[in-house]
This record gives C-alpha cells, sequence and structure tokens, in this order.
C-alpha cells in the first residue's frame, strides 16, 4: 500500500542517523545483527515495503558495516528468489509458452538486476540510501492522489 511506501522512505532516510559501527570491519553479521536483518525481511513482506531497504536499514542500526549491510540483505534474497521459482515452476512447466521471449526477459532482467545491484550497493557504502526516500514520497502521494479520484 502507499502508507508502506511512506514507511519505507522513513526508514531509508533514518539511514542518514545510523550508529557508526562498533568494531571494525567484521567478516559476517553477528546472530544478533543477522537475527534484526532478518525479522526487517519478515516484516518486508508487508505491500510497499522494501525487503532490500527493510534488512539493509535494519543492518545498518544494528552497527553492521555498510559494504556489509549491503552485501549480507542480498545474499538474504537469494532462497527468497529461489523459494519463488520452486513455487512457480509447476505452473510453467504445464503452460504452452513460447520460451524466446521467456529467455529473452530473464536474460534483460537479469543484467538490469546486476548493474542496478552494483548501483544500489554504492549508495549503501556511501551513506545515500537515503536518496531512494524521495523517490517513494513522490511515489506514494501519487498513488494516493490517484487512488482518492
Amino acid at each position: 500500500s502507499a502508507w508502506f511506501l511512506y514507511v519505507t522512505a522513513i526508514l531509508l532516510l533514518a539511514t542518514r542517523w545510523a550508529p557508526k559501527p562498533r568494531v571494525e570491519v567484521a567478516a559476517s553479521p553477528t546472530v544478533s545483527q543477522a537475527l534484526a536483518m532478518g525479522l526487517a525481511q519478515a516484516c518486508a513482506i508487508l505491500p510497499g515495503m522494501s525487503r532490500s531497504g527493510s534488512t539493509i536499514t535494519a543492518g545498518l542500526f544494528a552497527r553492521l558495516d555498510r559494504r556489509l549491510a549491503g552485501t549480507f540483505s542480498f545474499l538474504m534474497s537469494i532462497p527468497v528468489v529461489l523459494g519463488a521459482i520452486i513455487l512457480k515452476s509447476p505452473d510453467l512447466a504445464g503452460a504452452d509458452l513460447d520460451w524466446a521471449p521467456l529467455l529473452v526477459a530473464f536474460a534483460a532482467a537479469f543484467l538490469v538486476g546486476i548493474v542496478a545491484l552494483r548501483w544500489l550497493l554504492r549508495l549503501v557504502r556511501h551513506g545515500r540510501l537515503w536518496y531512494f526516500s524521495i523517490y517513494l514520497v513522490i511515489v506514494a502521494t501519487a498513488w494516493l492522489l490517484y487512488a482518492g479520484r
């Protein structure tokens, strides 16, 4: 919903004031940091909540290094994506599809996803994740204005 886009915008804006990591750059998150990020990922099932935005924000507020928060957030998405593939595969198996356009779309989405991920990780490393909050406020407001018609 549009309201959760506003919540995501607030979370991303709050990353400007995330505390610094307590220790030098760690190789992996602690159990409590991973748990905080996992709980944030669970909350992101709500429509309009960004999974990556929520998990990165949770990692930053759990005092995780920016680079590791972004990388671990990406790694946390792998089981989610694989689960969706497993759940949806039976639907595709029985469908009469022209596979060529599907494979082209998959390749295009994969390449754009890699570029977007590199860009996102760069924004996270430089403390500029909050830039997305501006976009989210615009989209949520437009959604509410459109829905109010």
